[in-house]
């Protein structure tokens, strides 16, 4: 579909400096003990991707990132992102229909990965009078394939995934709390940014009598709470529709200040959380435990 291609252009620096996008995937791998993710920014002026392994076998998790120029090119309705270099080859490509297949090589590290959608998608679309934003994602997705990462293979065989597609016109100062867990019978996903024109929701993926599953809006009003000593291990998410408790697995963190000493231009603190989730939700005012779900959380804050 045409939420899944770029859009954002080069010559958007000089018409539309604020437009930004990103593709986020993750994936749970019960047989492996693992998450990993991997994810792409554009800019007008830059593109980035990040890869992410959260082995609990390993003190620290194991990230590969790099600034880039992906291709141009872009077919139609399609997932398009493609890199070839000396250094690097990516290609990420597919649609809602037939799937996703990411390939990728790089110094120390590979990855040849094939996505299935099994579920339906979510969509979002904000604030089209002041800050466009559109939003795409699915969960549950059925995630096969291989990582090699510093000479360790990681077989993914029954991998439970996410993938999305975010775009619009991002503020300067951007702080965001986000969370994205599932489990084998519910998806719940959560965002709440902070700002005069911030983009909030939370729904719940989720079953019905029918046996199909169907996307429920919940309240969009969460608090994302932690005290100076949990942080690092314990967080609620709280709500009228949900009562979430997060343990904290493994953390990457990333900081990115240009230029260095006085980064006027990006000023960025970006977390990535490897999380544990178990609580309830309200459907139709009824309680549901959710089980234990995992997946992601992020902490963004700052400028870019």
């Amino acid at each position: 579909m045409d939420l899944e291609e770029k859009k954002v252009r080069r010559k958007d620096i000089f018409s539309n400096p604020r437009y930004k996008e990103w593709w986020y995937t993750g994936c749970y791998d019960k047989n492996e003990n693992l998450y990993f993710s991997f994810y792409f920014v554009r800019v007008p002026f830059l593109d980035s991707v990040k890869f992410t392994v959260f082995d609990l076998n390993k003190d620290t998790p194991f990230t590969y990132s790099k600034k880039l120029f992906l291709d141009s090119s872009q077919k139609k309705n399609k997932l398009d992102l493609h890199k070839r270099s000396k250094e690097i080859f990516i290609s990420y490509s597919g649609d809602e229909v037939s799937g996703w297949v990411f390939d990728m090589q790089a110094k120390n590290f590979s990855a040849s990965l094939k996505i299935e959608p099994t579920e339906p998608y979510f969509t979002k679309f904000d604030n089209n009078f002041i800050n466009e934003y559109a939003l795409l994602h699915f969960m549950k997705n059925k995630v096969m394939g291989q990582i090699v990462a510093n000479g360790i293979t990681y077989k993914i065989t029954n991998g439970l995934g996410y993938y999305d597609h975010c775009f619009g016109k991002v503020p300067r100062k951007t702080f965001w709390h986000w969370l994205a867990v599932q489990n084998e019978n519910l998806a719940f996903v959560s965002l709440i940014n902070y700002g005069s024109f911030s983009q909030k929701y939370t729904e719940v993926l989720v079953k019905g009598r029918d046996g199909r599953s169907s996307w429920i809006r919940l309240n969009q009003e969460v608090s994302f709470e932690y005290t100076s000593y949990s942080k690092k291990s314990k967080w609620r998410l709280t709500s009228c529709d949900n009562e979430l408790e997060i343990t904290i697995l493994m953390v990457s963190k990333s900081k990115e200040d240009i230029p260095p000493i006085v980064p006027i231009f990006i000023n960025l603190k970006h977390d990535e959380y490897y999380v544990k989730v178990n609580g309830r939700v309200k459907i139709d005012n009824i309680w549901i435990d959710t089980g234990e779900m995992y997946g992601v959380m992020e902490e963004h804050c700052g400028k870019w």
